[in-house]
């Protein structure tokens, strides 16, 4: 379910050419992943226009994933080995910076 975001803006309405007269409306915005819901009312809770905007699908017809899943996984495998890089910097970091003598007898992977 998308967030609900109400937004109050000035609208001018031409009754005449030489006078400009104020109306304050208000704008509900419905925010969804795939749509974008909107309408417009006045003070007096009168509909003055509404709507909804459809976006396209994300996933492939063929596999039915989305498509940036292959982007996103890449990112991610890249993300995770910067990260575990970073701790074997730091841990080595920590371990001169205290003056630590250690053996390493095996290498554990988990």
């Amino acid at each position: 379910m998308g967030k609900i975001l109400n937004l109050i803006i000035k609208i001018y309405s031409m009754n005449d050419v030489n006078n400009l007269q104020k109306k304050h409306v208000n704008i509900g915005l419905d925010i969804g992943t795939t749509s974008v819901g909107w309408a417009i009312i006045d003070n007096d809770y009168n509909v003055i226009d509404y709507g909804v905007r459809l976006f396209e699908d994300v996933c492939e017809e063929q596999t039915g994933h989305p498509k940036n899943e292959k982007r996103r996984e890449l990112r991610r495998a890249r993300r995770t080995l910067r990260r575990r890089i970073f701790r074997k910097k730091q841990f080595i970091s920590l371990v001169l910076k205290n003056k630590i003598s250690f053996i390493l007898i095996a290498r554990m992977k988990y």
